[in-house]
C-alpha cells in the first residue's frame, strides 16, 4: 500500500512540477509567432467564410418565393417542399438551326 500511495505522490509531484514549468512558459512574453499568425489568419479567413455562407442563405431563403411570383404560381403550387415547377429549357445544346 505504501509502495503504490508512494508512486502516485511521485506522479503528482511530476505533474505539479510540469504544471509549474507549462505557467512559466505562459506567462513569459515571446515574439510574434509566425504560426500564430497564420493561425489568427485562418480563424478570420474561417469566419468571414461563415459570415459569407450566411448571406447567401439568406439570399436564397427568399428565392422561391421570387420565382414563384416571376412565373405566376399562387404560393399553394409553389410549397417549399417541391423543386418547383419543370422550367422551359433552351434549344439543346448542339441543335443549331444555321
Amino acid at each position: 500500500m505504501n509502495g503504490a500511495l508512494g508512486l502516485m505522490l511521485d506522479t503528482l509531484h511530476v505533474q505539479t512540477t510540469l504544471l509549474r514549468k507549462l505557467n512559466e512558459f505562459a506567462a513569459e512574453e515571446s515574439a510574434p509567432s509566425p504560426l500564430l499568425t497564420t493561425l489568427q489568419g485562418l480563424t478570420t479567413a474561417i469566419m468571414e467564410l461563415d459570415a459569407s455562407v450566411g448571406d447567401v442563405e439568406r439570399k436564397f431563403d427568399g428565392l422561391a418565393q421570387i420565382l414563384s411570383v416571376a412565373f405566376g404560381m399562387s404560393s399553394a403550387e409553389a410549397s417549399p417542399d417541391q423543386n418547383g415547377p419543370e422550367l422551359p429549357l433552351g434549344p439543346a445544346m448542339g441543335d443549331e438551326d444555321g
